[in-house]
């Protein structure tokens, strides 16, 4: 049986500029073994597609978006392969919550939300902080052989101007990203270029109390 977890993630270094944030290389959150089973298997049906690129105010983004579990529950997953049920499964424990607490110095988070995205050509999320019911973000990257040059980097900024990058993420198979959410916790993600392959990722909220409606960074 594949090894999900590398059991030393709960131990990873912290950064804290601009903000609190932990940078997980492959094979440091997930087992590398893992990381390829699933980008092997990642789900492609049961998404929306989600534009809100013409709001006035407010996030703007563009992707392909399918809900896996909320505080009001779990979607039907029974399409997914083991794997994938696994680690769900995993992340909805107690242990996961508790352990990203400790790591992020935070408060244990209420519930999770997890979700499914797909950044396809022309596809990004503007800059923005999540909502205020939100405690950490947590992202986890599911395309193999991905380059720098294809677009789709998470951008850590300092500010809400998108110059203001202070660290710019390629979403390489098993790249994982944990950000805690303040006021001042600005990111976005760069336009994916057309003809390339999707930008594939899990979405990890956790949650103060209440569903969130995340974007997909």
């Amino acid at each position: 049986m594949t090894r999900l977890f590398n059991p030393a993630w709960a131990e990873a270094r912290v950064d804290t500029h601009p903000y609190t944030w932990v940078y997980f290389a492959p094979g440091e959150f997930l087992t590398v073994a893992a990381e390829q089973e699933l980008a092997h298997d990642f789900p492609m049906d049961g998404y929306q597609r989600r534009d809100r690129g013409a709001r006035v105010t407010g996030k703007t983004y563009r992707n392909f978006s399918r809900p896996v579990a909320g505080p009001e529950g779990l979607a039907d997953i029974s399409d997914l392969a083991p794997l994938w049920r696994r680690m769900i499964e995993a992340l909805l424990a107690p242990y996961y919550r508790v352990a990203m607490a400790r790591l992020l110095g935070q408060s244990v988070a209420g519930s999770i939300e997890l979700r499914l995205v797909r950044h396809g050509g022309g596809d990004w999320l503007a800059p923005h902080v999540d909502g205020a019911d939100k405690l950490f973000s947590h992202l986890i990257y599911f395309t193999a052989d991905w380059e720098e040059s294809w677009g789709g980097r998470l951008e850590l900024l300092a500010t809400a101007d998108p110059a203001s990058a202070v660290r710019r993420i390629t979403p390489r198979l098993g790249v994982s990203i944990s950000l805690t959410r303040t006021d001042q916790a600005w990111h976005s993600v760069t336009a994916v270029k057309g003809g390339r392959p999707e930008r594939r990722s899990l979405l990890i909220h956790g949650l103060v109390d209440g569903a969130g409606a995340g974007g997909g960074s």
